[in-house]
Order: C-alpha cells, then sequence, then structure tokens
C-alpha cells in the first residue's frame, strides 16, 4: 500500500475511532471528512445464526455514513427512515420485485461495473468497491435477496478477475457461512425497503473497517462481540471492548475478567453454539465468483434462518 492510501486509511480510523463517519462516494471510494457533527448512531452489526434462535456475533456499531455522487457535486445522500415490515404475500413480492428492479439504475450510477441477475426468487447483484482514492486493491461484493422473505446475504471479496480473489473474513461475518455482518437489522439500519446503494455503502464502510484491520491490526471503531471467548481470541486491548460499553477500551474493560472465566468451558459453549466455530463462505459462492455466469439456486444459499445483514 502506498504511502498516500496508507495515511488516507489511518485518517479513517482515527475519525471513526471518534465517532465520525466518512463519506461513501461513487464507484464505493471512502474519504474522511472533519469532525464538525457527530452523526446519529446508525445500529449494530448483524447477529450470528444459528437453527432455531439467533446467535449473539461480533457486531460493529455503524453509523451512518454520508454519500457524494458525481451526479450531485457537493452534496449528501442518506438512507430515509427505518422500513416497515410486510408480509410474504404474493402482491408484496411482487411489489418487492418491482422496488429493487426500478433502483436498478441508481445503483449501477453509484456502483459503476454492477451486475446483476433477477428472476421470480430474488435477485443477485456483484458489485466492485474501490475502497480509496488512488488505490488498486478491489472489494468485490456478491449479495443475494430472496423475494418471498426479503431475506438478504452479502459475501466480500479482496481482489479482481484478473488478480484472483481472496475471501475478506472471519472477523465480523457470519456463522457458519461467512456472510457480511456490517449493521443490526433489528435496528433498522437498513432494510430490505431501503436503497439498495445504503446497502452497498454499509458493506463498503465494513470493507474498509477489514483493511484498516488487515494493514494496522486494529479494528477501528465500536463493535459489539457478545461471548467472552470471542472477545478473548479476537479483540487487542486497544481496541474498543464488544460489551454493552462499547464506548470503553477492550484492556481496560472486560479483558480481565474474560481471562478470568474457565477458557475450556468458554471454548466449548462458544464452539456448540456458532457452528463448530467456523466461518467460510459456501462453495456455490465462491464458484459463481470465479465463474459468474449463473448465480446459485437460492435454495443453497437460503438456510431456515432469520434476516442477516
Amino acid at each position: 500500500m502506498q504511502d498516500g492510501a496508507r495515511n488516507e486509511l489511518r485518517r479513517i480510523g482515527e475519525l471513526l475511532d471518534s465517532g465520525v463517519y466518512p463519506v461513501v462516494r461513487n464507484g464505493g471510494v471512502v474519504v474522511p471528512r472533519e469532525p464538525i457533527v457527530s452523526p446519529q448512531i446508525l445500529g449494530q452489526e448483524s447477529k450470528h445464526v444459528r437453527p432455531g434462535k439467533e446467535a449473539a456475533k461480533a457486531r460493529p456499531r455503524a453509523r451512518e455514513s454520508e454519500r457524494q455522487g458525481a451526479s450531485s457535486p457537493g452534496a449528501s445522500w442518506s438512507p430515509p427512515g427505518p422500513g416497515t415490515p410486510r408480509p410474504a404475500t404474493p402482491l408484496v413480492v411482487a411489489e418487492l420485485r418491482n422496488k429493487l428492479a426500478h433502483e436498478l439504475a441508481a445503483l449501477e450510477q453509484a456502483y459503476p461495473g454492477t451486475r446483476h441477475w433477477l428472476d421470480d426468487e430474488g435477485m443477485w447483484f456483484v458489485v466492485e468497491s474501490s475502497l480509496l482514492p488512488r488505490f488498486s486493491q478491489k472489494a468485490v461484493f456478491i449479495v443475494a435477496i430472496r423475494f418471498a422473505d426479503g431475506l438478504v446475504r452479502g459475501w466480500g471479496f479482496w481482489g479482481t478477475e484478473a488478480v484472483g480473489y481472496e475471501w475478506i473474513g472471519p472477523r465480523h461475518t457470519n456463522f457458519p457461512d461467512g456472510s457480511i455482518c456490517a449493521f443490526e437489522p433489528t435496528d433498522d439500519t437498513w432494510t430490505v425497503w431501503s436503497p439498495l446503494v445504503g446497502l452497498l455503502d454499509l458493506y463498503t464502510l465494513w470493507a474498509v473497517r477489514q483493511l484498516h484491520l488487515r494493514t494496522f491490526g486494529r479494528w477501528p471503531g465500536y463493535q459489539s462481540v457478545r461471548y467472552p471467548y470471542e472477545r478473548t481470541l479476537e479483540l487487542r486491548e486497544d481496541e474498543y471492548c464488544g460489551c454493552a460499553r462499547y464506548t470503553q477500551l477492550y484492556g481496560k474493560c472486560c479483558r480481565d475478567a474474560d481471562r478470568a472465566l474457565s477458557q475450556i468451558r468458554e471454548a466449548v459453549l462458544f464452539t456448540l453454539g456458532m457452528h463448530g466455530g467456523l466461518r467460510q463462505p459456501p462453495s456455490a459462492i465462491v464458484n459463481f465468483l470465479r465463474n459468474s455466469s449463473f448465480p446459485p439456486d437460492t435454495r443453497e444459499i437460503f438456510p431456515l434462518v432469520k434476516p442477516s445483514a
């Protein structure tokens, strides 16, 4: 990484630590903005899921990022208020399908080169995000939306078709399918009735935070990690703690209490509760990324679980 991009990434991390969230420009380019007014807390990253109930996981609290598009220089964009849950009826399925189809132009303007597939079951997208100005590393998102119930899944990868791909994870991804966890859906951060561009902006900010973790070894900004064993494994002392006191650094908050617990017992509980404690994208997603002629069958991707980010 060149010094200019590295310094930009460091600055974004510093602002995230202070609760100031960046601007997302067309192409998924994230740039810092100066702390004028601290934005309202937007939500938290999605929960892990396990059969029969939602399970707690690492969830960074995300605040609303601004969007600046080439079509309106200097203007800022933010998603509207929370969407309204709707029952899965044929009328609503048709309404959701039409809503998403009508947003394709806006999505392709905000993220040029977006590819999509649309059928009666759902919609798939492959979207590339540039992340930082003058930066060669790209993030590629595969996103699936099922019309029957509005379930959404997204996966992130580093790379391009020319150089190959590498899954972005495992931190802040769902168990067991390795899908993106960028917000808490129960907070109405984003719903399937919100703009698609807002979802990709949240994924882009998630990827920039992952890039900060990869570059500097530290997750910037607030996060939520409910399992003590997972905190012990993943959190640095100078990262924000994953408990309810999320504004405290882990080293001054839960670290000592977490380490005082029986690590064997905590490891067993975590492993049993989190599908063996392993995360990886399904082979159908990896194959689709490499040979994106036809998307996978949605039944391979959406198990009987509750909605995820």
